[in-house]
């Protein structure tokens, strides 16, 4: 797809299915597939998108993008770099292959996403001294590795992780459960969130964002988590289960550790032992080829 259609796409996908843009609620999110297919095989520019849109059957995105102030708006936040698509070189591409169907198909970002392989280093918000040690060294390990770090911006596991991997010189993007409108950072760190701007954390935004962390990364490692209950726990279990991430956790004797090991996660005793660790690669392939 030449450059400026592929730009074009995005700004498509940027008013359909941001959260928060007028309209977004009137299309399923699950037809982005169909509609990205229909974008990729025609390179439509903006002139002629919604005639194209109709031409290929897609009448409800038609509709919707036939409202000049809504697609000038969507192409005004693309020129800022105040969001991402699928169409866009910065869209992690695990979500592709791990996610299909369920990856958001535009995002809201703040910052400029890293380029580089993601490990996620996650965990508890309350750690111990050596907890929260061993994960400072295990961001300072996968910085050293050329790797960057995913994660949350929460306080305790993920606050160490992004502040080591930061000091180290390497770079991080962090998944906000909650809008961008308010994420400040360093310069070697982008906020990304699938909620509006202005929209507060919420449980459920919490747990959508614990899953696209995990698909994000090859690798994830749980600093600590109680057992059976809070974010860390069931968004590990949540990542064992959907086979979304190689997932490790710190070998500390608890419970549970113990527990995650029993589902299926690596018990690590040294920080840099997630990174040697030989990893399941064979992921499923994406659901089309954006190139």
């Amino acid at each position: 797809m030449c450059a400026d259609a592929r730009a074009c796409s995005a700004i498509a996908f940027g008013a359909l299915f941001l959260r928060g843009m007028p309209r977004s609620s009137s299309i399923c999110r699950r037809q982005w597939p169909e509609l990205a297919r229909t974008l990729r095989e025609r390179r439509p520019f903006l002139s002629g998108l919604v005639d194209t849109l109709r031409d290929a059957g897609q009448w409800q995105a038609a509709l919707i993008l036939d409202e000049p102030r809504l697609l000038a708006k969507a192409e005004s936040l693309f020129e800022r770099g105040e969001f991402f698509s699928i169409f866009d070189e910065a869209y992690p591409s695990r979500w592709l292959s791990v996610l299909r169907s369920g990856a958001p198909p535009a995002v809201w970002v703040c910052g400029a996403p890293p380029a580089a392989t993601y490990v996620a280093i996650v965990g508890s918000r309350r750690l111990s001294e050596p907890e929260e040690r061993f994960g400072e060294q295990s961001a300072v390990s996968a910085v050293r590795s050329g790797l960057s770090v995913v994660s949350g911006g929460a306080f305790g596991a993920d606050a160490a992780a992004e502040r080591a991997a930061l000091a180290e010189g390497g770079a991080v993007l962090r998944v906000l459960p909650h809008g961008v409108g308010s994420a400040k950072g360093h310069e070697a760190l982008a906020n990304l969130s699938v909620c509006a701007p202005w929209e507060e954390f919420s449980t459920q935004n919490a747990m959508e964002r614990n899953t696209l962390i995990y698909a994000a990364a090859d690798r994830s490692l749980v600093l600590k988590c109680r057992l059976k209950e809070g974010g860390s726990w069931h968004g590990a279990v949540d990542a064992l289960r959907r086979r979304s991430s190689n997932v490790f956790v710190r070998d500390d004797g608890s419970a549970p550790s113990r527990a995650l090991a029993s589902l299926g996660a690596n018990l690590v005793s040294r920080p840099e032992q997630f990174l040697e660790t030989p990893i399941e690669t064979g992921f499923t392939r994406a659901l089309f080829d954006l190139g």
